[in-house]
């Protein structure tokens, strides 16, 4: 299923947003975990590749700034897939990541705000 491979990119990203502070902490997987267990539009079996993705870019030592760059060429390849919906449980696991180890960073809050233009450039909100 080629869906799989948004949540894939959905790993980088939360990685991108845990290592960014110098460091991945455990308290960020735990809410990589957590978040991916609670929401509605997380609850698939097949999410929990993003949690493996992000243990794997982890075990490798990626660059966030390498991962970040593989996510956001990955969010393109892969846009049919979102949904409006989509959109916000990422921003808001991305923030859930960020919130869960000492507060946002200054670098951290940039991150989510340049994810949160690529998808807003993919798939723009409705007309109100």
């Amino acid at each position: 299923m080629k869906e799989k491979a948004l949540y894939y990119t959905i790993g980088e990203l939360a990685y991108t947003i845990a290592k960014s502070d110098g460091g991945v902490q455990k308290k960020e997987l735990e809410s990589l975990k957590m978040m991916l267990d609670k929401h509605p539009l997380f609850k698939n079996k097949n999410m929990a590749v993003a949690s493996i993705i992000f243990q794997v870019l982890h075990s490798h030592s990626f660059s966030w700034e390498r991962a970040y760059q593989r996510a956001i060429s990955d969010l393109k390849k892969h846009k049919h897939f979102l949904t409006q919906d989509l959109k916000k449980a990422i921003i808001d696991l991305l923030e859930s990541v960020a919130k869960s180890y000492g507060g946002k960073t200054e670098l951290e809050k940039d991150l989510i705000k340049g994810v949160q233009r690529e998808l807003e450039k993919l798939l723009p909100n409705a007309v109100r």
